[in-house]
């Protein structure tokens, strides 16, 4: 990107990346008034002195005091014009679902059996998931914040399979079913439970959890 620019834009596929920071590094040097390109698929969030503003749709935007509010008391004691130069970031996030991702659990999961050995089973679970970004502000905020150059989906997997796995840690606290194979018998269901209870972490982090199943359990 050039020092000082009147036009922000992503070119770059975002094939494995939730998130990109342009520029990658530093602040970006933006002519007043600049022209914000959104692709389809994106959206773009407008970052400045460690607080994202705004967020941006698909299609040119021109950025003003008038649609990002934070930059009037920037410009406050200012006199400016269409050659005022200011500083900010801007972060394009991935509006998309993301393809299935396997999961498995990192930590056992602790089912009573009672009156079965000592009582309790440790498991193992793997399946696969399905999501997408809901809030691109949220994402930023909660992944990323003034540093990063970006996301990728590794990155954040990590956070969502814990979300999943304390939700399954969970339903077996609650339901219990006893035994291996009667868990088996109930993994649709479980699979069911586990989407409805992980939903409220996915949402403070701006996902969606769009489908989960439980492929197996094994001690």
């Amino acid at each position: 990107m050039a020092r000082v620019a009147d036009k922000i834009e992503l070119t770059r596929e975002m094939r494995d990346r939730i998130v990109q920071r342009v520029p990658e590094n530093g602040q970006g040097d933006f002519r007043m008034g600049p022209q914000l390109i959104v692709h389809q698929g994106q959206n773009a969030v407008f970052y400045r002195d460690g607080k994202s503003l705004d967020t941006f749709g698909p299609g040119r935007h021109t950025i003003t005091t008038a649609n990002v509010p934070v930059l009037t008391s920037f410009f406050s004691n200012m006199v400016f014009g269409s050659d005022t130069i200011f500083s900010a970031v801007v972060y394009y996030v991935a509006m998309r679902e993301f393809p299935q991702e396997g999961c498995g659990t990192r930590q056992p999961i602790a089912m009573q059996t009672p009156g079965q050995g000592l009582g309790w089973l440790l498991l193992g679970a793997h399946g696969t998931f399905g999501f997408e970004v809901k809030d691109a502000k949220r994402v930023v905020d909660t992944f990323v914040g003034g540093g990063q150059a970006g996301l990728d989906l590794r990155a954040v997997k990590t956070r969502l399979v814990n979300s999943i796995t304390q939700a399954a840690t969970d339903w077996f606290a609650e339901v219990n079913p006893g035994n291996l194979m009667k868990a088996q018998a109930m993994m649709d269901e479980m699979s069911t439970a586990i989407k409805i209870k992980s939903q409220d972490q996915f949402d403070s982090m701006g996902m969606l959890l769009k489908n989960i199943t439980i492929g197996g359990l094994s001690p």
